[in-house]
């Protein structure tokens, strides 16, 4: 009768566990300020596009987070990744833009033009495309709770 417990106990320890895999997001800080504090303001993001000259304007590997960016033209702007999380886009105008790898966790894409837009593996986690023009757009990215209406 005492080996009963013993043989249970064993058995049960040997039975398959659930395995954790690794996650995007591991060993991610959100919380550096390389991923919460943007390099430039709305100002000096203008004068980059009024420098253009109507030309895509190149905000590669900027750290824009947090900023209010709704309404600027950003056509065909080259935003690869580029770190937005928690930026407000919303009614901007980003055809053609390449934001391929771009973070913009918590972003708010609302009623912003983005038709052609790149969004190839960017992190959307909880950013918000309400009433946004997707079309064309290439959109194979992390949606985790992104808002789509």
């Amino acid at each position: 009768m005492r080996r009963r417990p013993l043989f249970l106990a064993l058995a049960a320890g040997s039975l398959p566990r659930p395995v954790r895999g690794q996650g995007m997001m591991d060993k991610v800080d959100l919380g550096s300020p390389r991923m919460t504090q943007a390099e430039l303001d709305r100002s000096a993001v203008q004068r980059l596009i009024a420098e253009a000259a109507g030309r895509p304007v190149g905000l590669a590997d900027r750290s824009l987070d947090r900023l209010d960016l709704s309404g600027l033209d950003l056509a065909g702007a080259d935003l690869r990744w580029a770190r937005l999380d928690g930026a407000s886009l919303a009614g901007a105008r980003l055809a053609g833009a390449n934001l391929a790898l771009a973070w913009a966790i918590g972003a708010d894409f609302g009623e912003a033009n983005l038709p052609e837009a790149d969004l190839f593996q960017a992190p959307l986690g909880r950013a918000r495309f309400d009433r946004a023009d997707l079309s064309r757009a290439r959109l194979v990215a992390d949606c985790d709770g992104t808002s789509l209406v």
